[in-house]
C-alpha cells in the first residue's frame, strides 16, 4: 500500500520502504534534516538520535523536552508550528556543513551515549545492591 501511494505521489524513487530491523543511525544519517513537529513528547529521544547521527533538527519550540536538547543554530532550530518559519529553518539546517554535523554529533554523544547511560545504570544498580534495609540513596551523588 505504501509503495503504491509513493508511486501515486510521484516520489517512489525517493522513498525506501524497509521491513524488519533498521539500524536507526544509518537510517537517520540518510536525511539532510530531521523535522519533528510533535506536540507531546516526553523525552525527545528521536531528536537525540538524529543529532547523534549528525542530522540537524527542526522541532516544535513549544515542546519543553525539545528545548532541552536543540541549541539554536548549532544542532538545529526550534520554531513555532508555522509553515513559513519551518521552511526557513529547514533551509538553514540543510546548509550545515559536515564539520558542524560531526561536532554536534560528538557533543551529544558525550552527554547521552549508550555506553554512558549503561555505565550510569551500572553505578545505580551497584549502589542499590549495597544499601541496607531502609537506607536511602542519593542518586546525584552516585552519578557524580
Amino acid at each position: 500500500i505504501l509503495s503504491q501511494r509513493a508511486k501515486e505521489l510521484g516520489i517512489a524513487e525517493r522513498v525506501e520502504i524497509t521491513h524488519g530491523f533498521v539500524d536507526m543511525a544509518e537510517y537517520l544519517s540518510a536525511a539532510d534534516v530531521f523535522c519533528f513537529p510533535a506536540e507531546r513528547e516526553a523525552m525527545g529521544t528521536p531528536i537525540l538520535e538524529s543529532i547523534s547521527a549528525g542530522v540537524p533538527v527542526v522541532a516544535n519550540a513549544d515542546e519543553p523536552s525539545f528545548r532541552e536538547w536543540v541549541i539554536e543554530g548549532q544542532n538545529g532550530f526550534l520554531r513555532s508550528l508555522d509553515p513559513g518559519n519551518w521552511a526557513e529553518a529547514i533551509v538553514k539546517a540543510a546548509e550545515f556543513d559536515q564539520e558542524k554535523k560531526s561536532a554536534m554529533s560528538e557533543d551529544v554523544k558525550s552527554l547521552v551515549s549508550t555506553d554512558l547511560i549503561d555505565d550510569q545504570y551500572r553505578k545505580l544498580l551497584n549502589a542499590v545492591a549495597s544499601l541496607s534495609q531502609n537506607q536511602q540513596l542519593n542518586v546525584k551523588q552516585v552519578l557524580s
